[in-house]
């Protein structure tokens, strides 16, 4: 009875419990076996997954005839129109013209101006809010493909007024006009439409001297554009 004792003392629990033969443990054990195999033991939980999240990014609807083109993997919201006529400019409702029924014999048809797509007032307000404060040609893009629709009045002269700075005083970020204006030539009619004769006429001239002096390397097809859109707006100020 001693040697018996001993063992146990020495043992782990659960030995122990074997040893004893305790008629009450051996209830309570059985109890916890079959409930096992009835299912009723509490869920777990399951392990975790590695699940990707999706990106929501907030664009606003595109002009009629061009969509976003999200084209960037490590960037997502990095996104540019396009149109959905290859090589047609997005400009109002960013679709081909519509040929005219010629008026008469031996006239050649004429096309329709393309129009604006409506905005709403909200749209207006914060684009003549920021038309005349943007700092970057990157913004300006960003403004170009959400507003184009509201250029006019007091928002294309807020326009004229950033495109004419950037072109003075920011004309070492003309490299990345020149990126933007390859990726969307639109913006680039949009950028020269904006040289205008609302412009001081010194600042005209320092435009053109920039483009005529300045011109990076590889750029040179947007510096004679810049060039002559400032000129043209000189002569038109007079």
């Amino acid at each position: 009875m001693v040697l018996r004792y001993c063992e146990i003392d020495r043992a782990k629990p659960a030995g122990a419990i074997i040893l004893l033969g305790s008629p009450l443990m051996y209830l309570m054990l059985s109890g916890a076996a079959l409930a096992q195999q009835s299912g009723d033991t509490p869920p777990t939980t399951p392990p975790a997954t590695n699940t990707q999240h999706r990106i929501v990014c907030e664009h606003a609807a595109p002009p009629r005839g061009s969509h976003w083109v999200c084209d960037k993997p490590s960037r997502p919201c990095d996104c540019h129109l396009e149109s959905n006529v290859p090589g047609q400019p997005i400009f109002g409702d960013g679709e081909s013209p519509h040929p005219v029924a010629p008026s008469g014999p031996g006239k050649s048809a004429s096309t329709i101006p393309l129009t604006k797509p409506r905005y709403t007032d909200r749209q207006e307000r914060t684009a003549e809010s920021e038309a005349g404060r943007l700092q970057s040609w990157r913004a300006m893009y960003r403004s170009f493909q959400h507003y184009l629709a509201c250029d006019d009045a007091a928002v294309g002269e807020g326009y004229s007024n950033s495109v004419v700075r950037l072109l003075t005083t920011r004309w070492n970020q003309v490299q990345e006009l020149h990126r933007l204006t390859i990726r969307n030539q639109a913006f680039e009619t949009f950028v020269l439409k904006h040289i205008d004769p609302t412009a001081p006429k010194g600042e005209l001239e320092k435009v053109e001297e920039n483009a005529r002096k300045r011109c990076p390397k590889g750029a040179e097809s947007l510096c004679g554009s810049i060039q002559s859109a400032a000129r043209q707006a000189e002569v038109a100020a007079r």
